[in-house]
């Protein structure tokens, strides 16, 4: 892993900046630093094992698309920060998110997902969409799927 920050000048004059919640590493007042910890080796397209049981983020390096991640579905979000339009003395360090450096920057955070979750929900709307007369032999080959899916993510 290694380290990085931005800093970024934000705006001077009407400057709505507040803080809640849990926040990443950095100092937050009137101007912002954020820091960062980034794994940077490796190959986007070649899934990585991380623990999927429950949601989670990452943020986007090197360019908006999303780490693979095994039995996980992603979906790419974004927020874009408006900072100091004259004289702006954002800067960087290290490594950081892509874009993140950029002079009013958009940060690319890819929301994970368990595959697994996915998959028996459309298995258990399937399965739902039989109706009372639908014949045996189709339930149990849901049934099949069903325990195939659950068989594999494990």
């Amino acid at each position: 892993m290694t380290d990085g920050g931005v800093y970024w000048d934000d705006d001077d004059s009407k400057n709505a900046n507040s803080i809640g919640g849990v926040l990443p590493g950095g100092t937050y007042n009137k101007n912002t630093w954020v820091y960062f910890c980034c794994k940077t080796g490796g190959n986007k397209a070649s899934a990585v094992l991380l623990p999927s049981q429950y949601p989670f983020y990452l943020l986007a390096y090197k360019s908006a698309k999303c780490q693979m991640v095994m039995w996980s579905v992603a979906n790419l979000e974004w927020i874009h920060y408006d900072t100091e339009h004259s004289n702006n003395k954002d800067k960087t360090s290290g490594v950081y998110p892509h874009e993140a450096g950029k002079q009013h920057p958009t940060i690319y955070y890819c929301y994970y997902r368990s595959k697994r979750t996915h998959l028996l929900q459309l298995v258990t709307s399937l399965f739902l969409r039989f109706n009372k007369l639908a014949s045996v032999f189709y339930a149990s080959v849901l049934l099949l799927i069903m325990n195939f899916v659950i068989t594999l993510s494990k």
